[in-house]
């Protein structure tokens, strides 16, 4: 074999085995989701300890999709030079980004767009072109996947916090990315003369789960006014389901480990599933409290005259953005309580950030695995962050002072919906000029 093709099988060799590697994650999420939903009654079809599952498996594909992303952008940099492959410096930083930029801001990438971007780099190593086509209906299922994903990371609703609608796109959305992976692999695989692959098709269980799933998804609950954040009592209510699911992320992981142990298969998908929803957690949190106090939920959005509020929302460290939001909130609607950074609680949550990050953007498969301590430490970081997030109350006086608007309509109509009225512009919502 010639040099140039063994280095091409290596770096195949290495995408698969990521690749393998997670979706053995997603095999197990779906299984989990696809027991949960044969088991649920019609009644049942917003119960929360129900649609975690479902949430969980859905955090899971996404996972799959940014962390395989990450591999082979990553893999198209190192290889690209003995190759013989170009690819321009500014290029090769924007492929190992951990984020993007958005109006000179650091965002987040849609793991679609990351997606594109592998899609574009890694086959140029094998002399090849392959681009997605999202116009099928199997890829539009997909699409409506990461939007029930970006829903769930910027919450404007309770419903949203739901993932109720996961299971009536899951095998068609799952499916279709699995495929493209397939075929992109498949496609590299035959450029490379006499190499000898085994059969690693990337596929979710048998075909039960589908019957599973779909029987599930038509008991889904009819559409419903949605029930909009903006509101004291709907706040609390999202913030504890937050804290349940992380609970329940716990619970799966104690069922996990009975099934084998903590370092082996299921054992260690229930631990990287703890990490994931803890951090959920702490994100979601920032993205309702940005919502609240801004009037949107999306990073970055606000045109802020207030240096310090664009300094927050471009700050990269989830700490530091927990807590400068939260104090921000005690100051402007709850107690005046102020925290700081420091002490061992935060320490822990410090090491769990790093925790979180390896196994988001790993360099091979070790890395994604969660150790005993690891685990601990994540439990820690759970203090930490019920500490901070024990500021986000609301003082009723404050908040009928600063929403006059809404006291007004809940005299007539109690919990508008957000879709009734335009959410505050950050020129006009009481706490952009402060």
């Amino acid at each position: 074999m010639k040099r140039i093709d063994r280095k091409r099988l290596e770096a195949l060799q290495k995408a698969q085995e990521m690749a393998q590697f997670l979706t053995k994650d997603l095999a197990i999420a779906t299984e989990q989701t696809a027991d949960n939903v044969k088991s649920k009654k019609p009644s049942d079809a917003i119960k929360w300890a129900v649609v975690y599952l479902g949430k969980t498996a859905l955090r899971t594909l996404f996972s799959h999709v940014e962390v395989l992303s990450y591999t082979m952008r990553s893999i198209a940099v190192e290889y690209a030079p003995e190759l013989g492959v170009e690819i321009p410096d500014q290029e090769q930083l924007a492929l190992q980004a951990l984020r993007g930029t958005k109006d000179g801001k650091p965002a987040l990438i849609r793991p679609i767009e990351s997606l594109k971007v592998a899609f574009q780099y890694f086959p140029s190593l094998f002399g090849v072109r392959l681009e997605l086509d999202l116009s099928t209906e199997e890829a539009k299922t997909f699409l409506s996947l990461e939007n029930l994903r970006n829903e769930m990371a910027f919450p404007t609703t309770i419903e949203q916090l739901s993932g109720k609608e996961i299971p009536s796109y899951w095998i068609p959305g799952s499916s279709w990315y699995l495929s493209q992976i397939n075929d992109l692999f498949t496609l590299c695989a035959q450029q490379i003369p006499d190499a000898e692959l085994a059969d690693q098709k990337l596929e979710l269980p048998a075909d039960q789960l589908v019957e599973r799933l779909a029987a599930g998804s038509t008991n889904a609950d009819k559409a419903a006014e949605p029930t909009p954040l903006r509101n004291p009592e709907n706040i609390r209510l999202a913030l504890d389901l937050l804290t349940a699911d992380a609970s329940r992320s716990m619970g799966l992981s104690t069922k996990m480990a009975i099934k084998d142990d903590l370092q082996a298969t299921h054992g260690q998908f229930g631990m990287r599933n703890l990490v994931r929803t803890v951090f959920s957690e702490v994100d979601v949190t920032i993205a309702i409290a940005v919502f609240i106090l801004f009037g949107s939920a999306e990073p970055g959005a606000p045109a802020m005259s207030d240096e310090d509020v664009e300094s927050l929302l471009g700050r990269v460290d989830a700490d530091q953005q927990l807590l400068e939001i939260a104090n921000l909130w005690s100051s402007e609607l709850g107690d005046q309580t102020q925290k700081k950074v420091g002490g061992k609680k935060w320490d822990l949550f410090r090491q769990g950030l790093k925790v979180r990050d390896r196994i988001a953007h790993p360099r091979s498969t070790k890395e994604l695995r969660v150790s005993l301590d690891e685990a601990s430490i994540i439990l820690g970081a759970q203090d930490w962050l019920r500490e901070i997030s024990g500021l986000l109350v609301v003082d009723a006086e404050k908040w009928a002072k600063n929403n006059p608007e809404q006291d007004a309509t809940e005299q007539g109509e109690v919990g508008a919906s957000e879709g009734g009225r335009d959410v505050p512009s950050p020129s006009t919502t009481p706490f952009a000029g402060r």
